[in-house]
């Protein structure tokens, strides 16, 4: 009789000390399939960092910490980077900043949540260029302010705004 796997593949993936940091990729494609989890442990560690990469496309992911505590680090960072596409993707629970851009140009977000993040920005850009953002939510988050954009350009989109608190 052949052996069948009838194990489903775990939908979560968990990232430890450091977190996911991607330095220096190219025409990189990180796709989940029904919105995959990528989860540190550590509450100082950032989920995932982008640094010095150019065509990057994340889709159907949700990125969170797995803590119990606010105020932990930043859940999604961009630094140095150019042409990201994000889409479908959930930047979720108490990070201290759910989106860092420094230096980034061309990054188009659509259908991105900023959920539950408490603490500084859902969203915060640093020297960037070309950032747009399309049928985004941002909700139930507690921040300092909402986005915080220095020498940067963002356009918003049919973007909904739901619960946020300051």
């Amino acid at each position: 009789k052949p052996y069948v796997n009838y194990f489903e593949p775990a939908k979560k993936i968990f990232i430890d000390d450091p977190g996911l940091t991607l330095h220096g990729y190219e025409n990189l494609k990180i796709s989940g399939r029904e919105r995959t989890h990528l989860i540190t442990k550590d509450r100082s560690k950032n989920v995932m960092v982008l640094e010095n990469c150019n065509s990057i496309w994340l889709e159907n992911l949700s990125l969170t910490h797995d803590v119990d505590e606010h105020f932990v680090t930043e859940i999604l960072v961009l630094l140095h980077s150019k042409n990201i596409t994000i889409e479908n993707v959930a930047l979720y629970g108490d990070g201290k900043i759910g989106l860092e851009a420094v230096g980034t140009e061309n990054i188009s977000l659509t259908n991105v949540n900023f959920t539950k993040n408490n603490g500084s920005h859902a969203l915060k850009a640093h020297n960037c260029r070309n950032i747009q953002l399309t049928q985004c939510n941002f909700e139930n988050n507690d921040l300092d302010s909402l986005i915080y954009a220095n020498y940067s350009d963002v356009q918003f989109r049919n973007c909904n705004f739901k619960n946020n608190f300051f």
